[in-house]
C-alpha cells in the first residue's frame, strides 16, 4: 500500500543568511550546510538614527568532498558511486535476489549492475540585498532579501564488466513482448501442476500417506512451490514493486535457474502431475546507464525520480530575513552589539522527485539570537561573533532514506514531524589596520548543527523496509572549522554638499576566502567560500 502522505526525497536543504542548504536531504543526500556560507566580518556597529543603508552581499561556496562523522573526507556521490551496485544501489533487488538464492541455494548470490560511478560537484551562488535604517543611535532595523542560484552537478556512469544481471523480462523496458506470454505459461503450467501434485497426494496415491513415495511426493510438492512462489517475486508479484533486474542467463545464477526448473518439470511429469514446458526467459544483455536512468525514473520499477543527471537551475528568492541590531557599546575602540532575527520560509526546497539537487531554503521559520563585540585600540584589533538559531517543528512530505542508501522506493514516502536541529556559530577576527580606510583580517570560524528528528503522525505503522527515523537523521548533525582572510574598507569621511550639508555616509567593502579544514559527527562539507560585501549610506531623517 502506497502511504497517502507523499516526501520525495531525503536529502534535507535550507538556505539563510549565511547560506543553508539541506535532505534532502537527501538527498544527497543530507548536507547540514550552514558551514557552506560561514558568519562574515563584522566590526559591530549600529546606524546612527535617519542613516539607511543598503548593501549587497554575493557570496559563492564549492564543494566536491565532506567530512563524516569520524572526520574523514570522503566524495560528495560516495553513496550513489557502489564499486558493486545491487541492493545497497536499488533497495527493490532485494526480493529478486532472495528470490534467486530460494531456488539456487546459492545464500551468497549477489546481483551486480556493475561499477556505477556518479561523482558529485556543488556549488551555491548567494546574492543578498540588505536594507538597514536607524531607528534611533542604538537600535538598526533590516531585512535580507536573498537571490540564490544553487546546483549540484552529476553525471551517471556505469561499467558493466562485472555485472551480473540485465533486464527483467517481464519489464517493458526489455522490449521482448513474447517474453512476457513465456513467463505467464510458465507459471500457469507450474501452477496445475502443482495442483495436480497436491490432488493426488490428498487423494491416497504414491501409498500416501505413510509411504516412501509419498514422502517424495511431499518432498516435491514443497520443491514446486518453492520454486513458484519465487519465480513469482522474480518476474513480478502482482501489486508488489516490479524488479527491474534478472539474472543474465550466460550467468552462474541463470543456468542454475534453468537447471532447477528443468528438474523440477521432469520430476512432476515422472509423477504424472502435467508437463511443464515453458522456461525462464532471461537477459542476455547488461545494462548500460541509459537503461539505469528508466529504472529510476519509470513508475512502475517503484523509483518514481527525475534522471540522475545535473539539474538546471535559476536564480530563486532563499529565506528573507528580519532583524534588530542593538548597541550596547557604541565607542571608536570598543563596541559591541547585540542581535536578533526570524528567518522566514520564503526559499524553494529542493526538487522533491530529484536524488541530489539543492534548493534555496527549508520552508521552516527559525528565530536567532546572538551579540558582536570589536576592540581596536590601535592598528591591531580583534572582532568576533557567536549566533544561535533555533529552528521550529514543521511538517513535510520527504521520502525516508538513509545516507546509505539514499535510492528509497516512492513506498516510503510520508507526511513527517520535522525538527531541524539547532545551529551555533562563532568567529573571531584579528585584525591590521593598514591605513585610516583599510584592513586585512584572518578568521576562524565553528559551526555546530544538532542533529534533526523525523516522526510519523499518523497512526499505523510504516511499510517493511522503510527506515527507523534514526536512520533518516544521521548524518544530519555535525561540526566543522574554517579558516580564511579578507580585506575590508571603510571610508571614515562623510560627503557634504557646498552648503556643508550631509549628502552620503561612509561606503564600505571587502572580501574574504575562507575554507572548511577539519569536520566531524556527520556529513559536513569541505567546503570552500568566496564572500564580497558593498554597502552604501544615504541619511533619511
Amino acid at each position: 500500500m502506497r502511504h497517502a502522505f507523499r516526501p520525495r526525497i531525503g536529502l534535507t536543504t535550507f538556505i539563510c543568511v549565511p547560506l543553508t542548504l539541506a535532505n534532502a536531504g537527501t538527498t544527497a543526500a543530507q548536507f547540514p550546510q550552514w558551514s557552506t556560507f560561514p558568519l562574515t566580518y563584522v566590526d559591530a556597529r549600529v546606524l546612527p538614527r535617519g542613516q539607511l543603508q543598503v548593501g549587497f552581499l554575493p557570496s559563492y561556496a564549492h564543494y566536491d568532498t565532506r567530512f563524516d562523522s569520524s572526520g574523514m573526507t570522503e566524495p560528495l556521490g560516495r553513496y550513489l558511486s557502489p564499486d558493486t551496485a545491487g541492493t545497497n544501489f536499488l533497495p527493490s533487488l532485494t526480493a529478486a535476489e532472495l528470490a534467486v538464492r530460494s531456488i539456487t541455494g546459492d545464500s551468497s548470490y549477489r546481483m551486480s549492475l556493475g561499477n556505477v560511478s556518479l561523482p558529485l560537484d556543488a556549488d551555491a551562488r548567494r546574492f543578498p540585498f540588505d536594507f538597514s535604517l536607524g531607528l534611533t543611535n542604538w537600535l538598526t532595523l533590516g531585512v535580507r532579501v536573498p537571490l540564490v542560484k544553487t546546483r549540484v552537478q552529476g553525471v551517471l556512469a556505469v561499467d558493466t564488466t562485472d555485472a551480473n544481471v540485465g533486464w527483467n523480462q517481464a519489464a517493458a523496458a526489455a522490449g521482448t513482448g513474447p517474453a512476457a506470454a513465456e513467463i505467464a505459461a510458465l507459471l500457469s503450467e507450474l501452477d496445475a501442476a502443482i495442483g495436480s501434485l497436491e490432488a493426488q497426494i490428498t487423494a491416497g496415491r504414491y501409498g500416501c500417506p505413510s509411504s516412501a513415495q509419498c514422502a517424495a511426493a511431499n518432498a516435491l510438492w514443497a520443491r514446486a512451490t518453492r520454486l513458484r512462489d519465487a519465480l513469482v517475486i522474480l518476474t513480478g508479484a502482482p501489486g508488489q514493486v516490479l524488479p527491474p533486474t534478472a539474472p543474465l542467463a550466460s550467468s552462474a545464477a541463470g543456468l542454475a535457474l534453468r537447471a532447477e526448473i528443468k528438474a523440477v518439470a521432469d520430476s512432476l511429469a515422472a509423477l504424472g502431475a502435467g508437463t511443464v514446458s515453458a522456461t525462464l526467459p532471461l537477459p542476455a544483455a547488461r545494462l548500460d546507464s541509459a537503461d539505469l536512468q528508466t529504472v529510476v525514473t519509470d513508475p512502475v520499477f517503484g523509483y518514481d525520480l527525475l534522471p540522475l543527471a545535473t539539474p538546471k537551475r535559476i536564480y530563486r528568492l532563499g529565506d528573507v530575513e528580519v532583524f534588530l541590531r542593538i548597541g550596547l557599546l557604541r565607542g571608536s575602540r570598543l563596541r559591541a552589539v547585540l542581535t536578533t532575527g526570524v528567518r522566514l520560509p520564503t526559499g524553494y526546497r529542493q526538487h522533491p522527485t530529484h536524488l541530489f539537487n539543492l534548493g534555496t531554503g527549508d520552508q521552516q521559520l527559525d528565530l536567532e539570537g546572538g551579540a558582536e563585540f570589536a576592540w581596536e585600540p590601535g592598528r591591531l584589533g580583534l572582532s568576533g561573533t557567536a549566533m544561535y538559531t533555533h529552528q521550529f517543528a514543521d511538517q513535510l512530505s520527504m521520502r525516508w532514506a538513509s545516507p546509505e542508501r539514499p535510492m528509497a522506493l516512492a513506498a516510503y514516502e510520508y507526511l513527517t514531524d520535522r525538527q531541524l536541529g539547532d545551529v551555533f556559530r562563532a568567529a573571531v577576527y584579528p585584525s591590521l589596520r593598514l591605513s585610516e580606510g583599510f584592513q586585512v583580517y584572518g578568521s576562524a570560524y565553528y559551526f555546530h548543527k544538532a542533529a534533526d528528528s523525523y516522526a510519523l503522525p499518523a497512526t499505523g505503522d510504516p511499510l517493511p523496509g522503510t527506515p527507523a527515523p534514526e536512520d533518516v537523521a544521521r548524518g544530519s548533525g555535525g561540526q566543522s572549522w574554517s579558516l580564511g582572510a579578507g580585506i575590508a574598507y571603510r571610508a571614515t569621511r562623510p560627503q557634504r554638499d557646498t552648503t556643508g550639508t550631509l549628502t552620503a555616509l561612509p561606503v564600505e567593502a571587502g572580501l574574504s576566502y575562507q575554507a572548511a579544514f577539519s569536520g566531524s559527527g556527520g556529513l559536513v562539507p569541505k567546503s570552500t567560500m568566496l564572500h564580497l560585501y558593498l554597502r552604501f549610506h544615504a541619511k533619511l531623517f
